[in-house]
């Protein structure tokens, strides 16, 4: 007769330094192995499995895990909210999931909210950036109680949680509007049609993200200045409407790019780039030469992105201020970040230039924005001003 094994499933550490028991062939992962969350979660678990008879609960009755939690929350945000926002969203998630993925989504309270913010700091996230994404957690629970997936003292709880302090992780300096200088230098450098999206930032204001995807059949060109009214932009999923207006010089830029779209088509796309590029490249390949091989199975896309507009003005300040052969390389990567600029920047510019000319009300409209608080985020504040009052005050 087969001896019975009556002993206790201990918990075991893996390779990664996560750990994890073994009940009835099952592998449960719990967290970081030595947190004192992880020994709370092992006891809880080993106490069910003792009081149901050595075994573990079926999963009718097994509690909503933050798994569960984070995986039905994700499903509703790519839907809700923009890819911009859903992406930051999923920073803030993997954070919670690394630690907490097992445990009982009723069990994360405060303390559980600390050690993913502590994470955060760990990784190198700004204090700005650490009190948002927080806040996003909770945000993340506040919806998990509204679909009773666990009791609204969960999150309440989670609001006690204080915000970080300035000295209680990295400050960065606030962004600043591109000196113009850095600007023109960054010209030569540029493809047509990314050198149009940065003027057209200048002049109206829009996002990165707004111009990229525009149309020709999503302009109005009737009247002195020509509109348009994405209806996928940043709060789109508040319901709100957003207007880009286009005066004469920005039309002028716009009317380059008009000739032989169809109504569908993306006004900016980099096979224009490309296939300029090569244009200006055919007299450098002799006339049997045979074609590059393709190094990757990627391919081009129907207009730019976010992400591949910021990578193309990073390569132009790379060619403008190349740093200087003898810097060691990490004197080297420092010099690249500082001469580098992303495209959201621009917006900084045109807010502080539309503010300064036409007040902060105009600026609002034209920014989109839906109080003036945000506005003056976006405008720096100048004192020239303020310098001239004094000088007649004395």
């Amino acid at each position: 007769m087969p001896k019975l094994s009556h002993h206790v499933p201990k918990l075991s550490r893996h390779l990664r330094g996560n750990a994890f028991v073994k009940i009835a062939g099952q592998q449960i992962w719990l967290g970081k192995y030595g947190q004192p969350q992880t020994q709370e979660k092992y006891d809880r678990l080993v106490g069910q499995w003792l009081a149901n008879g050595r075994q573990l609960p079926s999963p009718g009755t097994a509690p909503t895990t933050v798994a569960e939690v984070v995986a039905a929350y994700w499903t509703w945000a790519q839907q809700r909210y923009t890819p911009a926002e859903a992406a930051t969203i999923k920073a803030a998630l993997r954070v919670v999931c690394k630690s907490y993925a097992s445990l009982a989504a009723h069990d994360y309270g405060p303390n559980c909210l600390r050690a993913s913010r502590a994470e955060m700091v760990r990784i190198g996230w700004s204090r700005r950036q650490i009190n948002r994404q927080i806040s996003r957690v909770r945000g993340l629970f506040r919806w998990a109680a509204s679909h009773e997936m666990v009791h609204e003292s969960v999150y309440n709880q989670l609001a006690t949680v204080e915000s970080l302090k300035r000295g209680e992780a990295v400050e960065r300096p606030r962004i600043k509007p591109v000196p113009r200088s850095m600007i023109r230098s960054l010209r030569p450098y540029l493809s047509r049609p990314i050198r149009a999206l940065m003027d057209l930032q200048l002049l109206t204001g829009a996002r990165a993200g707004e111009l990229v995807h525009l149309r020709l059949g999503d302009l109005l060109r009737s009247g002195p200045v020509w509109t348009w009214q994405p209806e996928d932009h940043k709060t789109a999923h508040f319901e709100k409407s957003k207007i880009i207006l286009f005066g004469p010089r920005a039309q002028k830029i716009l009317h380059g790019f008009l000739a032989g779209k169809k109504e569908e088509d993306f006004l900016f796309s980099p096979h224009e780039a490309i296939a300029e590029r090569h244009e200006k490249a055919k007299g450098s390949r002799r006339p049997n030469q045979l074609p590059n091989p393709r190094n990757t199975d990627r391919t081009v896309g129907p207009c730019y992105t976010t992400n591949s507009y910021r990578r193309a003005l990073h390569r132009a300040a790379d060619l403008a201020f190349p740093p200087a052969p003898t810097l060691p390389p990490a004197d080297a990567s420092a010099w690249r970040r500082k001469h580098r600029w992303g495209p959201h920047r621009l917006r900084h510019n045109a807010a502080t230039f539309l503010r300064r000319e036409f007040g902060i009300e105009v600026a609002q409209v034209i920014l989109g924005h839906s109080s003036l608080s945000v506005t003056q985020i976006y405008a720096e504040v100048t004192l020239n001003r303020a310098m001239k009052a004094m000088e007649k005050v004395g």
